[in-house]
């Protein structure tokens, strides 16, 4: 490289030698760029580059791009690229050779070229500790996130402040009824033992078990002491998330409401809501629901266990059974929990990045459609989750009716007028504008292509200007296959 800048071999570089480089740097194309990578590790200069340079420049090209590779894998790497492009296997790589090697692998030709302007750049400065402990701190969480985005900051806060009051509130009511219980259990047991020191001196029993003492009060005797409502404090927390998931397992479904957000958006209040981040906190609320299902699931089994005290055979009718019926209809609050689980899973699952953008959205899609089947099962398994879920459950029904009359009338339909791959899997499409389409800059639209996925609908923010009143136009950056 120092070679290159020091044109007049002074053995400095002077700042018009720099500048002059960077110019010839900048002018270049890839396959300039690619001569002069050529050039830097063919050491010996003799046209030709032996495996072991082209390990080095592999490497130098990987800690370029930030790409880490362990020693296996790079020699791997170096080895099968060097034996596909070595075609007359005389053990070295001339320039040809490794050109068409490149240009068989687009992403990789252009990241090597890419290297190369690279060195230009200063080296970073090393951070320190706290610059690094702050470069692994949650983006949403950091203070530029917050100051640049306080509508959605101020909106998860409130959302996270509703979960604790929701949580505080089910503690404190469930404590008072558990100290109302106990009270109840203490006059039952005082009752007991008056009416027995009244059945001792000869008190006056009446048949509907009553009796009179000597003062002429009437005590009324309980066949049954009352139960005590908590076992556990393991059941507490049980019931304090229940009661967590009561509010985010409705809440979810108001982030979907395409139609009420679109709304919404029109008329100003993405102005105090986060209107934009609805599908991030859909995300948010799913993993909530996650983790709280877990606190919920364990604590019950704790629970259990306390109460089977290492009887394995009643763990197992509270765990799997109606026999003590438990829950709110036919005692299957154990069964429906675990097939809530087990579905919960499911979904979670098969809607992780790692399935959504690897070819496989129909997995992703079909699998959440099980959404259904989790709302039905909850409905049976929590005894007032129905009443948390009234408003947005109707508000979701009404909009699944809207999509499917939209879905088969004749209204937002169109045709593809031309489609162009771009590069870095950028797809450019012209669409016929459909009559009476008025939009924003800004706006986005869901697309719907029969042919491919019937039922299927992706967003997709509009590049075209409103202006443009024949044609609409869509640049989408491809993921998966």
């Amino acid at each position: 490289m120092f070679q290159l800048f020091d044109t007049d071999k002074s053995g400095t570089i002077s700042l018009d030698e720099f500048i002059a480089a960077v110019k010839r740097f900048a002018n270049k194309s890839q396959d300039d760029k690619l001569t002069i990578l050529f050039q830097l590790y063919d050491v010996d200069g003799d046209g030709l580059i032996q495996p072991q340079e082209l390990r080095d420049v592999m490497r130098a090209c990987m800690e370029e791009n930030g790409l880490q590779f362990a020693e296996y894998e790079l020699d791997e790497l170096t080895r099968v690229l060097f034996e596909d492009a070595d075609r007359d296997e005389t053990g070295s790589i001339t320039l040809d050779e490794l050109r068409c090697q490149l240009q068989s692998r687009p992403g990789l030709y252009e990241n090597l070229t890419v290297s190369v302007e690279r060195w230009l750049l200063p080296p970073s400065s090393r951070r320190s500790g706290q610059a690094k402990l702050t470069s692994r701190w949650p983006k949403k969480l950091t203070r530029e996130y917050v100051r640049n985005n306080v509508v959605s900051a101020a909106f998860c806060f409130c959302f996270f402040g509703v979960q604790l009051a929701v949580f505080l509130s089910r503690m404190e009511a469930e404590s008072q009824k558990h100290i109302d219980i106990k009270e109840s259990i203490d006059r039952y047991w005082f009752k007991v033992i008056t009416w027995q020191l009244g059945a001792l001196a000869g008190k006056n029993h009446t048949s509907d078990g009553h009796f009179t003492t000597q003062d002429g009060a009437e005590v009324e005797w309980m066949s049954d002491p009352p139960t005590l409502g908590l076992h556990s404090d393991y059941e507490l927390v049980a019931r304090e998330f229940g009661q967590l998931l009561n509010f985010v397992c409705a809440f979810t479904a108001f982030p979907v409401l395409r139609h009420c957000v679109t709304w919404l958006r029109s008329h100003g209040a993405s102005q105090f809501l986060p209107l934009d981040s609805s599908i991030y906190y859909h995300k948010l609320t799913g993993w909530c629901i996650l983790v709280y299902s877990l606190v919920h699931t364990i604590a019950h089994l704790l629970n259990f266990a306390r109460l089977s005290q290492g009887d394995w055979h009643l763990l197992a009718l509270y765990s799997f059974t109606t026999h003590h019926n438990i829950g709110w209809v036919g005692g299957t609050a154990s069964i429906t929990g675990w097939i809530l689980l087990a579905v919960l899973t499911i979904m979670v699952s098969c809607s992780l990045p790692c399935v959504r953008r690897s070819g496989r959205f129909e997995v992703f899609y079909y699998t959440h459609l099980l959404y259904t089947v989790f709302w039905l099962f909850l409905v049976i398994h929590a005894p007032n989750f129905w009443k948390w879920f009234l408003v947005p459950g109707l508000m979701l029904t009404t909009e699944l009716l809207v999509r499917v009359c939209r879905f088969f009338s004749s209204n937002g339909r169109t045709t593809v007028l031309k489609g162009v791959i771009l590069p870095s899997k950028v797809i450019h499409l012209v669409l016929k504008r459909p009559p009476d389409f008025d939009y924003h800059p800004g706006d986005y639209i869901f697309l719907n292509i029969p042919c491919l996925a019937r039922f299927e609908w992706h967003p997709f923010t509009i590049s075209s200007a409103p202006e443009n009143s024949d044609v609409i136009w869509l640049h989408i950056r491809t993921f998966g296959e």
